[in-house]
């Protein structure tokens, strides 16, 4: 699958690739840490499909304790944004609520594990 070369944003990239399909895509929402020793650290999600969690095929890495190897997918489209938790150990919030599916707009506080998120976007 993917060897250990990565983009400069941390996506996993075959060790042929020359530029990031992932990169290459819009930039559509970020996900801003709240508080602690991560606080103000940002994250793009780009237009699409983006996975997040601590895996190496995450598209987004966020290597934080309590964040599953796969923990949600973002779903990036036509302007709206849907979170999916993806069965995680500690589960996805939104808002203090805890979600399987759920659209998510600008403002919306998104918590994984022990680090809680404002979601920002277009």
């Amino acid at each position: 699958m993917f060897g250990r070369k990565t983009c400069r944003e941390g996506h996993p990239m075959d060790s042929s690739w020359n530029i990031c399909p992932v990169c290459l895509a819009p930039i559509k929402a970020w996900l801003v840490v709240e508080a602690g020793e991560y606080r103000n650290k940002v994250y793009t999600v780009h237009e699409g499909k983006t996975k997040v969690g601590t895996g190496a095929d995450c598209e987004l890495r966020i290597l934080i304790r309590g964040v599953s190897r796969h923990h949600m997918m973002v779903l990036a489209k036509e302007g709206k944004y849907f979170i999916n938790d993806l069965n995680s150990a500690t589960g996805t919030f939104v808002n203090n609520f805890q979600i399987s599916n759920r659209e998510v707009i600008d403002g919306d506080l998104v918590k994984l594990g022990d680090v809680e998120f404002k979601f920002k976007c277009l």
